[in-house]
């Protein structure tokens, strides 16, 4: 049976079974997960890589006696990342993505890994709701725009993406899919704790167990270093108004953090809007907003840290009980 070990700055620690359904921890503060700090001492070496990818920072840390094959397995994992970009990416012209974009209004064949993600996402889609939707690329693209320009958008313009967001508009035939025409892809809430998952399986293959990969904020955290509990993960709370540091020690899951510390706009009256979409309304999240999630895989983590950002209090419930997966949610 896994075990999740989280142990905070002020000597509390929860250690959760990997068995049950998923669940709140309601704490006394929230935290916003910012890097990785493994100051253990131990005989096994630790090798730190970094690359720019996806278009954030991503890191890969092991701890290993071995390096035998160390370097082809770093050269994989780094590809793995490469290969969910050239998929999901909605920046790069040459992406399947951009590709699949261009088709509208007709079935188009996708690949394994495209209908892979998508159909995650829309199990996520279904049991919250709408809440977590892939089609948000309308919406995403014009609160981009608004947050770059620190203009807040009109609500006519709002009300026009809104028309062109929906899960349920795709039509699946094998592995062809068909979406009307104004319809825009993003999976940007999901893609990069998939890649993180991917680079890890690749480490993996390879022997690399004791290792983990974050990109951005989303990680997949392995097996820790001999005789250590866990990676130590370096992270900031927010309590009473104010950012302090604090430490996790986590093994064998996912995490991952959505919030608003550096991404939102606020409007005339001042209330602050995050980069983070709801479906339904159109809106930013309000915030301040911290939301963070541990799963079992990357992928699912960076999923149900926006699904919980968004989610009231009762949309939570019926939530739990459809998604059928174990996780924790902190906030």
């Amino acid at each position: 049976m896994k075990r999740i070990i989280i142990q905070y700055n002020k000597g509390l620690q929860v250690s959760h079974a990997a068995s049950g359904i998923g669940s709140i921890v309601n704490i006394a503060f929230k935290f916003i997960l910012l890097f990785i700090l493994p100051n253990f001492s131990f005989s096994q070496g630790i090798y730190s890589y970094t690359d720019y990818k996806m278009g954030t920072e991503f890191n890969i840390k092991l701890s290993t006696k071995d390096t035998h094959h160390l370097a082809h397995a770093i050269a994989q994992a780094w590809a793995g990342i490469d290969h969910v970009n050239t998929v999901f990416s909605d920046y790069i012209q040459s992406s399947e993505l951009a590709h699949i974009q261009s088709h509208p209004d007709s079935f188009i064949t996708v690949s394994k890994e495209f209908l892979t993600l998508l159909n995650i996402s829309n199990r996520f889609s279904i049991a919250s709701e709408g809440a977590f939707d892939v089609t948000i690329g309308a919406l995403s693209r014009l609160w981009r725009r608004a947050i770059k320009m620190s203009e807040f958008p009109s609500q006519q313009k709002i009300d026009e993406a809104i028309r062109n967001v929906g899960y349920e508009k795709i039509i699946r035939k094998g592995n062809q899919i068909k979406f009307p025409h104004g319809l825009i892809f993003d999976f940007g809430a999901i893609a990069k704790g998939y890649a993180c998952d991917l680079a890890y399986r690749e480490l993996k293959k390879y022997g690399f167990t004791r290792s983990l990969v974050e990109g951005g904020g989303d990680l997949y955290i392995g097996e820790p270093p001999v005789n250590q509990p866990g990676w130590k993960i370096d992270a900031v709370i927010k309590k009473n108004n104010a950012w302090k540091d604090t430490i996790l020690i986590l093994k064998n899951c996912g995490i991952a953090t959505s919030g608003d510390k550096y991404k939102y706009i606020a409007d005339s009256s001042g209330n602050r809007y995050a980069h983070i979409i709801d479906p339904h309304t159109g809106y930013g999240v309000k915030g301040p907003l911290v939301t963070t999630a541990i799963a079992g895989n990357g992928t699912d983590a960076d999923a149900l840290a926006t699904v919980y950002s968004i989610l009231k209090k009762d949309e939570e419930i019926r939530f739990r009980k459809r998604i059928k997966i174990w996780y924790r949610i902190l906030k």
